[in-house]
């Protein structure tokens, strides 16, 4: 999952590219772009918090995960009628291998 959102953040993020002249879509691309990275992001601090006992929990920190995590699902919310944001879907559900 984290390299499907990391190869979506590369491939989602510019005006460049298909329906780059329509600002809708790349309104939608954009907030895709910050769907994933949010997705890279808070898997790092999930794992983290499980993981790394060395690593103190901060309540601050914590507050602005979960902001962050309100923020994905409204950027989701904008990018999810899009084909990019269906690709981004399939590509979490199916690996390479079941594709073919």
């Amino acid at each position: 999952m984290k390299m499907i959102s990391v190869a979506t953040t590369k491939s989602a993020g510019g005006e460049s590219g298909p329906g780059a002249s329509n600002s809708v879509e790349v309104t939608r691309r954009m907030e895709l772009k910050h769907a994933a990275q949010s997705f890279i992001l808070l898997q790092q601090a999930r794992h983290d918090a499980d993981y790394n006992l060395d690593r103190p929990l901060d309540p601050a920190e914590a507050v602005a995960q979960v902001d962050q995590a309100l923020s994905a699902f409204e950027s989701w919310g904008i990018a999810s009628d899009s084909d990019a944001a269906r690709e981004y879907l399939f590509s979490l559900l199916f690996n390479e291998k079941e594709r073919t």
